[in-house]
């Protein structure tokens, strides 16, 4: 028996099933997914409220899209350099918002960029638990490496929101080490 009908669940099962193994999977909503569901505002927009972009790295969610001949939407391009970000009860388009502090958003945002490659160089993704200093990394909180790095406050808000959006989680509660996993 699997308990819950997210993705999580229906991969279980899934597995089960392919290795012969009967399951019955129970499930408190009406719908299955789980956090995945679409949020249809008219016939011409819609939301995603709890999915992921599928990158083309994700090969196992791209084995079951093509198993299962179910089509996506591919990104529009340019939707990062025409994103708006909402900051203090405005809405300012990306650009213009890097710009801000006469492009120290901007540099202070690259500039954790590139700390987070340096901290992250030599993790192996597979086992990060073998890096020489997986222990410390491990003991220092996302949280911990951006404060550390004193960036102006409009490019903190922009690490901050976009590692709360990419993993569910406080930067407080996310280890330097899982995150440097996830970096290389």
């Amino acid at each position: 028996m699997i308990v819950g009908a997210g993705l999580a669940g229906m991969t279980t099962a899934l597995d089960l099933v392919d290795s012969g193994i009967d399951v019955v999977v129970i499930e408190a909503r009406d719908r299955v997914g789980g956090r995945v569901l679409t949020h249809h505002f008219d016939d011409t927009m819609h939301a995603e409220l709890g999915g992921e972009s599928i990158d083309e790295n994700h090969k196992a969610m791209l084995g079951l899209l093509d198993r299962f001949r179910l089509t996506t939407e591919r990104r529009p391009k340019g939707k990062t350099h025409d994103s708006v970000v909402h900051h203090a009860g405005e809405r300012v388009p990306l650009t213009a918002f890097l710009g801000l502090r006469n492009g120290a958003v901007g540099a202070d945002y690259f500039r954790f960029l590139s700390e987070l490659d340096i901290a992250s160089s030599g993790v192996n993704p597979e086992h990060p638990e073998h890096f020489d200093r997986a222990a410390e990394l491990d003991s220092l909180s996302l949280d911990d490496f951006i404060c550390g790095l004193d960036l102006v406050p409009e490019a903190e808000f922009l690490v901050r929101l976009e590692y709360r959006a990419e993993y569910n989680a406080e930067p407080a509660d996310l280890s330097m080490l899982f995150i440097a996993q996830q970096n290389e």
